[in-house]
Order: C-alpha cells, then structure tokens, then sequence
C-alpha cells in the first residue's frame, strides 16, 4: 500500500512539475504525467483501476459544474452554429476511423476508437472507450495518437492564422469592440434634475431606475447627500448620481435634466464599500429577495461578476465571488457586509458534500438508457455537472464551488486518471510500435490535420472572428494546450471564451462517437 502510494504521488509531483513548466509558449500540463507514467508502465508499474475511475468522475463532474452556467446562457445567445462547427469537426475524424476501419480491419476496433480519442485529443473519450469495451486496449491506441494530436494542434494555432493571412491583433480589437456592444461598461455620472415635472414626485413613483436601466446610487438635496430613498421627494436643481451605460445615461439625461461635473461625496453618517458575496446563505437568492433597501436603507449600486459589470436588477441571482458595491448608512453596513460574507477564505474553499451527491446522480443518471444506447460513466457525470451547475443552488445545497476548489479538484482528477491510464498503457506501447503502431501514429494525425482544415474552412465560410473560430476549433479538438498557444499568441480573451461555449459539447460530442464505434 505504502509502495503504491509512494508511486502514485512520485509520479503527480514529478508530472506536474514538468507540466507546469514551458517552451516557446506551450507547455504540457497534465500531459506531462501520461508520458511519465507510459514510461513507468514499460517497466511493470500498476496502480489499483479504482484511482482511474475516481479521477475520471471528478475530472468530467467539476468541469460541467463550471461550464454549466455559460453553457446553457451562451446557447440561447449564439445559437447552435457554434456548436455545430464542433460536431462537423469531430464528425470528420469519426468518419475517418470508420472508413479506415472498413479498409484496414485488422487492428482491433477497440484500438480505432483510441485512435478517433487521441486524434481530438479527448481523455474522457478515451475513459468512455476503455469502460464501454471493458478493456484497456483504446489506451494503446490513444497513446500512440495522443502526442501526435496534440502537437499537430498546437502548430495549428500558429500556422493557420499565418496561411489564411488572419491579423489576429486586428482580430482582437473587432472582438473587444463588440464585447463592449453588447456589454458596455457601466459608468458614473452626476446630473441636475432639470424637468419640471419630475418636481414634487419620489423615486418610488418615477421608478426612473426600472424605466431607464441604471441606479441612482446618490440623491442631492439642499447640501445633504444621501442614498435616494423610495419615498423621498425629488426637487427642481436636485443632484443625482446615475449609474449606467452611455447609451442609458444619454437616454437618462434627455428625461432628467442635464449633466454635472461637480463631486458629490456622501454627507455624514452615509458612505459605499465593497464586498464579496462568500455566505452561502445568499447565494442563489435574487436582490429582491434580499431586500436590503427595505431592511438596511441599502442600495446595491454595481455588480462584478468575473471582470463583468452585471445590472443590479431585482431578479439579479447572487453568485459566489460577487462584488457588490453598497451605499447605506455607516451604522449598518457592517451588518449588511456580515451578511454576504466577504470572506477570501471562503472562495478557496471545496464542500465536498455536494460534490459527492452531484457525482452519484450522475452516476445513476448514466445508467438510464437513452434509446438503444447509455451514456455511461462518464457521459452521465458530465451531464449531471452541466445541469448542476446551470443550477447553482437547489434549496440548501449549493452546487457551484469556487474557482479555487474547482480548479484544484479537477487537475487532481485528471491527473488521477492519466497516471493510472498511462500505467495500464505502458506496458502494450512497445509491441503496439512494433505491430503497425508507427503506422497509426501517422493516421492520427492525418486526422487531426483533416480536422483542422475542416474546421479552418468552416470558420471561414461562417465568417466568424479569426479568434473566435480559433477557440472553437480548439474546443472541438478538446485541446488547452493549443488553447494556451493561440491565447498567448493573441493576449486575448477571446480564444477562451469561444473555448468555453463548445468544451462540453465537444465532450458530449467525443463520447459519443466513441460509443458509436463500438456499438
């Protein structure tokens, strides 16, 4: 036992140390412990099949519980064009395996399918094949595939944009001017109210807030500054302090009166601070639920979310990590900032409990047929993660887990998974070289490289932003590593973000195909 474990840990700490470390941009990450534990496993070094399935099931779980909440908003958002890129993309390799399979029947169909796993470079896959056929047979045909999949589409990254004459800093500046269409930054303004027949009427009345899309964090009246109180009353010559975008605050000062530059600081016994949203009692509830104008004379005046400005609307959901920027009177804000949380401790914690019930219902929910078909071990915890998360909360249970916690259970997952797997494999890579395994090195990356191109062709004919399309066609290829070259090579977010939007269905995608194969 003690033997075991000291392999185990021996080959994380010497993995991921080489993981984490970069030449010209690109660096291997967990890779690097499946190359080390293939060596390992040349030798005759095993670790129990339970460690595997333990890393896999964490691994799939925690990365749908992240990509969860995006997933399914950015689905409404940008259709399913997106997403059909992503199965174009794997359809092409899977189309390729069969028809190989077809003319050259003589490797093993489990073999193919780690073949079809590693030209897209698809762990889970390659967990889904290895569990459908009961068998470690798919791990020598990814392993032999993998490494050359996964250099083909980090050169990808750089050639690409190169042959199609992409500017990508070009591409960059037409992607952040349309972040900033559709979500502009939320600025601040002062105004004088200048309509006469706002005179005499409150805020609750007016409801200027709802009608034209800002907060008024700060109402001006005869010197005194205070946060605008439904009830009170507003006068000709008033001062507010409006939060908004441009365009609302244009359409803000049309209505109300004329733009200020003078300074409007807090009268005495009032102020803002931040705070993080870290109580899970909050998280989940909706600001009108709250009620903190009602019960504290609080104004909740912005949210960030994730680098985002997000509008502080009644049926804005509270989510862990937010920052709330309050205005109220000094006396209770500390009772207000008690109640949220604003506690760093809290964002790099794990609660482990609903992770645990989240992995068993998608355990359960894998074994449930879906026509002639299941959709397994880990189809099932990747799905329950994705509808989990898009959850976030369900009554005291509190799916989501912090950046932190999530982060860190999921590298310990896949590195779990591709010791053990990389062990198992080790010991059939060296007959698998000799019996044609050179050979099906360079069929996987004629896939990977068809893959590409379809993929470069369609983002082309859809006409999508260069980055865009490079981060979907990372994500179809189910590769951070390329993720991680074409990210640097841009120093843009906008690679990531398209990657986000298609991981799980290219997963989804992956797996599929693999249960295809060997159906």
């Amino acid at each position: 036992m003690v033997g075991e474990l000291v392999v185990l840990f021996g080959l994380l700490a010497l993995g991921l140390g080489l993981g984490s470390g970069s030449w010209r941009g690109v660096s291997l990450g967990p890779a690097a412990v499946l190359l080390l534990a293939l060596l390992a496993g040349h030798f005759g070094i095993r670790l129990p099949g339970v460690l595997r399935d333990l890393g896999l099931v964490l691994f799939l779980y925690t990365v749908g519980l992240q990509a969860g909440p995006g997933f399914f908003r950015a689905l409404r958002q940008e259709g399913i064009r997106p997403h059909l890129l992503v199965l174009l993309v794997i359809g092409t390799v899977w189309l390729g395996v069969f028809l190989l399979r077809w003319l050259w029947p003589e490797p093993d169909l489990r073999i193919w399918a780690g073949v079809f796993a590693g030209a897209l470079t698809s762990t889970p896959a390659l967990a889904v094949a290895a569990e459908v056929s009961g068998a470690l047979v798919p791990t020598v045909g990814y392993t032999l595939t993998y490494p050359v999949g996964l250099v083909a589409t980090a050169l990808g990254m750089v050639l690409l944009p190169r042959m199609l004459g992409w500017d990508l800093e070009a591409a960059h500046r037409e992607w952040a001017a349309e972040q900033r269409r559709r979500a502009p930054d939320r600025i601040a303004r002062n105004f004088e109210v200048t309509n006469p027949n706002l005179d005499g009427r409150t805020f609750r009345e007016l409801d200027l807030g709802r009608a034209f899309g800002v907060v008024i964090s700060r109402h001006g009246q005869g010197g005194e500054v205070v946060p605008p109180h439904p009830d009170r009353l507003i006068r000709l010559g008033d001062r507010l302090r409006v939060i908004g975008t441009p365009e609302e605050l244009e359409r803000f000062a049309l209505f109300v009166g004329r733009p200020v530059e003078e300074d409007l600081p807090f009268s005495g016994g009032f102020t803002s601070v931040e705070v993080l949203v870290t109580h899970r009692a909050v998280v989940g509830r909706t600001l009108r639920e709250l009620d903190l104008l009602r019960s504290y004379g609080v104004t909740v005046a912005r949210i960030q979310r994730a680098g985002l400005d997000v509008r502080p609307t009644g049926n804005q959901t509270l989510e862990m990590g937010d920052k709330l920027v309050l205005v109220g009177p000094k006396i209770v804000l500390p009772d207000v900032v008690r109640l949220l949380g604003n506690d760093l401790r809290r964002l790099g914690e794990a609660d482990l409990a609903p992770v645990a019930l989240g992995v068993l219902l998608g355990l359960l929910l894998g074994q449930v047929p879906v026509g002639p078909i299941r959709l397994g071990t880990a189809g099932g915890v990747l799905l329950a993660g994705l509808l989990l998360g898009w959850l976030g909360k369900t009554g005291p249970v509190l799916w989501r887990m912090s950046t932190a916690g999530a982060g860190l259970v999921r590298q310990l997952g896949v590195s779990l998974f591709l010791a053990v797997a990389g062990l198992e494999a080790g010991s059939r890579l060296w007959d698998a070289l000799q019996g044609g395994g050179w050979l099906l090195a360079l069929i996987g990356l004629g896939l990977t490289v068809l893959a590409l191109a379809v993929g470069a062709v369609l983002i082309r004919r859809w006409r999508y932003n260069p980055l865009v399309g490079l981060g979907l066609l990372c994500g179809a290829m189910t590769s951070g590593v390329a993720l991680s070259v074409i990210s640097r090579a841009s120093d843009s977010e906008a690679p990531a973000m398209a990657y986000a939007l298609v991981y799980p269905v290219a997963l989804m995608g992956t797996i599929l195909g693999v249960r295809l194969l060997l159906f």
